[in-house]
């Protein structure tokens, strides 16, 4: 924990550099989770994060942009961790912008679900709001032109998402015994990341513009299922025990997508299609996911005066996947929870005294729901409470019924400008 805060520290001189010569922000965030229903020695997971974000001008052209966080937290596995989420070189040419160092890519253009997205994310905690996506070293460049910009971009090396551990309450349920009465005793190994070479490196580029009144986005991505699977290996030790090896592999996917946004009166209008073609196209490999597609649709409309004198936005937005197999995916499959799911959002806001969003999620396929009210109160200059209500139900088969007993009461205290 002392390295972690150190590690930070080191990066606070910087932050002040920047001060002077650019911008440089800071947050400090505490949060508490207590899962309802879950066992009472891990009921409550408290964290607490501090973050940073700096620019400062290279040349008349040029910038550096740097965010580091740390995060540490009382359940293993959990958001502990000290990470440079951005560190990258900008530089403005001509007609282009050109951007070296670890950088967060984010396509798409429908709100909840973004199948053409490949970013690497932490889902360590599902179903935290501030979904936390991860930088990624990378070089990109997007080019300028009349009606149209053209996004190209090679990351070099591969990064998984980070899931929950062993120990965690999102991590499925594991048997503890055989049907023949051995216990079993489980070991989570190191992810089985590809070697580094320029044959695994990862390749993207996508076109957007505008035409006849809609913004489009064609894209391609050649790369790394980030989301891995576990490969399991059964190690005998006595007459009544085995050890279970749990060891995250990935598998390359080819992703081409399409997206879209317009306007109809006063509705707004957002798709997405995706293609996500694997190595498997009949099923035939346990360790490699079937490819398939992904569309989502997506309807907003804002109501004028509707609740206590403010607006209400409404948001709906429709999941849905078709496999090339007739595959049947688990619920625990962080690829495909969302095969058939309709999603609502209700929000309103007096800004910047309050917020308020009513969140319902409904799995049309394993009958699974979803529901989560918020309210955010900024108390005073920059410091915020938010507190969530979550509650989640269903079928077994369904993500939200595998995870029910992870109900919650989440508990958010944020001050922005903390340090500078």
């Amino acid at each position: 924990m002392k390295s972690d805060w150190a590690c930070i520290a080191l990066l606070l001189p910087s932050s002040l550099f920047a001060y002077e010569l650019g911008s440089a922000t800071s947050k400090l965030e505490f949060e508490s989770v207590n899962y309802t229903d879950v066992s009472a020695n891990s009921s409550t997971l408290h964290q607490l994060s501090l973050s940073a974000n700096y620019i400062f001008s290279l040349s008349n052209n040029g910038r550096f942009v740097a965010s580091p966080t740390l995060r540490a937290s009382n359940f293993d596995g959990i958001k502990n961790h000290k990470r440079i989420d951005e560190a990258f070189i900008d530089w403005r040419l001509s007609q282009s912008d050109l951007r070296v160092g670890i950088q967060k890519f984010s396509w798409g253009r429908t709100d909840i679900v973004n199948p053409i997205n490949f970013s690497n994310a932490n889902f360590q905690d599902p179903l935290d709001d501030e979904f936390e996506d991860m930088g990624q070293l990378a070089i990109s460049q997007r080019s300028y032109y009349e009606h149209a910009d053209l996004e190209v971009l090679w990351i070099p090396f591969y990064t998984a998402s980070e899931l929950p551990n062993i120990n965690s309450p999102w991590f499925p349920d594991l048997a503890s015994t055989t049907p023949l009465g051995h216990n079993i005793d489980y070991q989570l190994l190191e992810m089985n990341t590809p070697k580094r070479s320029i044959n695994n490196s990862q390749f993207g580029i996508r076109l957007t513009g505008s035409k006849l009144g809609m913004d489009y986005g064609i894209s391609y991505f050649t790369g790394w299922n980030d989301l891995p699977v576990y490969q399991q290996s059964i190690i005998p030790i006595d007459v009544n025990n085995i050890s279970i090896e749990l060891k995250p592999i990935t598998y390359r996917i080819n992703v081409f997508g399409v997206d879209g946004a317009t306007t109809l009166g006063s509705y707004t209008i957002r798709t997405e299609l995706a293609y996500i073609n694997t190595t498997d196209d009949n099923g035939s490999k346990p360790l490699v996911d079937d490819s398939f597609y992904h569309a989502v649709f997506g309807l907003d409309k804002q109501v004028s005066d509707l609740l206590l004198g403010e607006d209400l936005n409404i948001l709906l937005e429709w999941s849905r996947q078709y496999s090339s197999t007739d595959i049947q995916y688990g619920p625990t499959d962080l690829d495909h929870i969302f095969e058939n799911t309709l999603f609502v959002r209700l929000s309103t806001n007096q800004a910047p005294a309050w917020e308020a969003q009513l969140d319902i999620v409904y799995d049309l396929a394993n009958e699974g729901q979803f529901i989560r009210p918020t309210f955010i109160s900024e108390v005073m200059d920059d410091f915020k409470v938010s507190v969530m209500l979550e509650w989640m139900n269903g079928d077994e088969d369904s993500f939200f019924g595998t995870f029910k007993d992870n109900r919650s009461i989440r508990i958010r205290f944020s001050k922005d400008s903390f340090l500078f």
